[in-house]
């Protein structure tokens, strides 16, 4: 009876570890580094494909930082065809907005965007869209601008501070020379704030959850 026991307690552990491993949070670590969900809202005019560069240019730059995002659409109003994923609050996840311009300056974070912890990001098309009519004469850098705005305000959230810094993306003013840093790749998060933030997403996932189904699983396996 005593083996019986043994062998039913050891399965029950191995399917508590499956559930747990089956169900992945908004933030977690994967096999390159850590991961986070990135829900985007956009209640701007800015076209689809911009918006999809723009996506590419920020998870280019987390790359560097072994994190990796993942971007889900959700519309700006609910609908019977809308994704699950958007009506959900999974821990450590982060919502991603894109407005058409500032909010009468409520938030001042900068004129591009803003940030509200644990889980808003915001930046602002029309601001990022006169940056590059002001540092370049290339609307194709316009998908690579949004993306580093993106990229910062999400580094905000992860860096679980709203400190800005000297240089890297993490400055508070931008220009001609950042523009150029980001089109050669070269506006990155520091080792530092790369090493805090994996650190912090961790604990922004929060431990494994045991549902309801999990106890199910568990109370047959030693039964």
């Amino acid at each position: 009876m005593g083996q019986n026991f043994s062998v039913r307690f050891v399965v029950g552990i191995l399917v508590l570890f499956a559930s747990a491993v089956s169900r992945p949070s908004a933030a977690q670590t994967s096999a390159t580094g850590a991961m986070v969900n990135v829900l985007v809202m956009n209640y701007s005019v800015a076209p689809s494909e911009v918006l999809v560069k723009a996506q590419a240019e920020a998870s280019r730059i987390f790359a560097r930082s072994g994190i990796e995002l993942a971007w889900t659409y959700c519309p700006p109003r609910r609908s019977v065809v809308s994704n699950p994923t958007c009506d959900s609050e999974a821990a450590g996840e982060i919502r991603m907005r894109v407005l058409g311009h500032q909010l009468n300056n409520v938030f001042q974070d900068s004129i591009f965007g803003f940030a509200i912890a644990p889980t808003f990001a915001t930046v602002y098309y029309d601001s990022a869209h006169l940056l590059v009519e002001t540092a370049s004469d290339s609307e194709s850098y316009l998908p690579v601008v949004l993306g580093g705005l993106m990229a910062h305000e999400i580094g905000h959230l992860l860096l679980g501070e709203n400190q800005h810094t000297v240089s890297g993306i993490m400055q508070a003013r931008w220009d001609i020379l950042q523009i150029q840093q980001l089109m050669k790749g070269a506006l990155q998060f520091t080792p530092q704030q790369s090493l805090r933030m994996r650190n912090n997403i961790q604990v922004r996932a929060g431990p494994p959850s045991i549902t309801r189904l999990d106890s199910i699983e568990i109370h047959r396996a030693l039964n």
